[in-house]
């Protein structure tokens, strides 16, 4: 009997493998019946797991999903365009539903680990999707996505979203691993996702790969071998740089838009003006939020008045204002209520243990938050995938084998 729950078990992480891949692929993803068919197979496999059971046990993560849901969905009655704000809430529902459908199933830590494993095969198989549209012979020749004819329906940054936490999970995975084979797998993978995300270019991306495993590594190892982790870093730190601005197609990739980035910081003239641009988007947004500060315009509502002020029709880059000026302060405290209480959690955690695996998903969960001021993804299954680990790990105590190292 326990071999036949456990092989039901597979297909549905088999089936949610098939979720994430098709989420994180605008080509296949625009055939909706096949989407919605994977959808609805994780779905009903968890509706079971609770019909079986006979009663439904309620924690935060629930009441949160249900109360942003709840909340943005009131939010298009007031809002400009009411179809808009239903489809942004549409968007919303089916990303939530997958990630309900997760909680639903993994109970246990074994169900963790597979829950990472097959997120990874996952976005391993969006890579070699991406990679073979390219072709080798043409990698390089451009960020990856709409700079390729082949990736017109793609995007440099969404590409990065899955290549950057995919190598950041393999790290776990790699962390956690006992065998030296699964090591080496591990290990292979998170290094074929940082090159990845390399080649797309995206500096959210490559802050990503750099900061979680950097902050990890300075907490975890603390007032052990200092000295040779010191140099380790250093190390890393320089065969990055040179790999990015001594190598011509790397450093058109990426290296020049890094410099810049820190020009434009340090208030020298660029002629790169994507940061001025969003900053005024980011201003205006705080404007706007302040004319209607309790409830906002309705949720995805900051695109028109955007086109409105400056005839420009985009999103505000920055997910603190999208929600700001789409649901007021109200809508801001909903949403970012599980952050702020896991975070707390996390703190608590740490202060009274030395579990390694706290500490891991604690700076998934920091960084991705932090790398919420330069993206818009209230509805990014990969962004808020990180804060269900997150949120798994915390409330299951997750242990993990790095912990016993």
């Amino acid at each position: 009997m326990k071999i036949k729950k456990f092989q039901i078990k597979n297909l549905f992480f088999i089936a949610l493998a098939a979720v994430y891949f098709i989420e994180n692929n605008p080509t296949i993803k625009a055939n909706t019946h096949v989407r919605y068919i994977f959808i609805l197979i994780i779905a009903g496999y968890a509706v079971s797991e609770i019909l079986i059971k006979g009663k439904l046990k309620l924690n935060t993560f629930y009441i949160w999903t249900v109360a942003v849901l709840f909340f943005f969905t009131l939010s298009s009655r007031w809002s400009f365009n009411t179809q808009d704000s239903f489809q942004n809430v549409k968007n919303m529902l089916i990303v939530y539903v997958i990630l309900l459908s997760i909680i639903t199933v993994v109970k246990m830590e074994n169900d963790f680990l597979l829950l990472l494993k097959y997120v990874v095969w996952a976005f391993v198989a969006d890579t070699l999707y991406v990679l073979m549209a390219v072709g080798l012979n043409d990698l390089g020749e451009g960020r990856l996505g709409a700079e390729y004819s082949q990736l017109e329906e793609w995007n440099a940054n969404a590409i990065a979203g899955f290549t950057a936490w995919g190598c950041i999970i393999a790290i776990y995975l790699f962390l956690n691993a006992k065998r030296k084979i699964e090591k080496r797998r591990w290990g292979i993978i998170a290094l074929f996702f940082a090159v990845m995300t390399m080649y797309t270019g995206s500096r959210k991306g490559i802050i990503i790969i750099v900061a979680v495993p950097l902050c990890y590594s300075i907490y975890a190892y603390r007032g052990n071998k200092k000295i040779r982790n010191t140099y380790f870093v250093i190390l890393a730190m320089v065969v990055g740089y040179i790999l990015i601005m001594y190598n011509q197609q790397m450093y058109e990739l990426i290296g020049a838009r890094i410099v810049r980035m820190i020009q434009e910081l340090l208030g020298h003239k660029t002629s790169e003006n994507s940061m001025s641009i969003r900053m005024l988007m980011i201003s205006s947004g705080f404007f706007w939020f302040l004319e209607h500060p309790l409830l906002g315009y309705g949720i995805g509502q900051y695109h028109i008045l955007l086109s409105r002020a400056i005839g420009l029709d985009t999103y505000s880059h920055c997910n603190f204002v999208e929600i700001l000026v789409g649901g007021g302060i109200i809508g801001f405290l909903i949403y970012y209520s599980i952050y702020i209480e896991l975070i707390i959690l996390y703190i608590n955690k740490i202060l009274k243990t030395q579990n390694k695996t706290v500490v891991y998903f604690f700076f998934m969960l920091v960084i991705s938050t932090v790398l919420h001021a330069a993206l818009v993804c209230y509805s990014d299954l990969n962004y808020i995938t990180v804060l269900l680990l997150a949120y798994i790990v915390a409330m299951q105590n997750i242990s993990g084998n790095i912990s016993k190292k």
